[in-house]
């Protein structure tokens, strides 16, 4: 059984400066699914970019949504 709570551990880059000039470093970092955030997202996305509400019905987005 999954724990829904849990989170999942990724890396993510950072660009640090230094004396050798720019370079990556990662950063570990804890994140977590929450459907009220990407509902949250996808409506900004849909009004900056002007999007048609047809969008919503394409087969992409239902693609890409089963893979959240």
């Amino acid at each position: 059984m999954v724990d829904k709570k849990q989170k999942i551990l990724v890396l993510e880059p950072n660009k640090v400066g230094g004396e050798l000039g720019d370079r990556s470093v990662r950063t570990l970092k804890a994140i977590g699914y929450d459907y009220d955030e990407c509902r949250k997202a996808l409506v900004k996305m849909v009004i900056i970019d002007k999007l048609p509400f047809n969008f919503m019905e394409g087969k992409g987005l239902r693609l890409f949504s089963r893979t959240l």
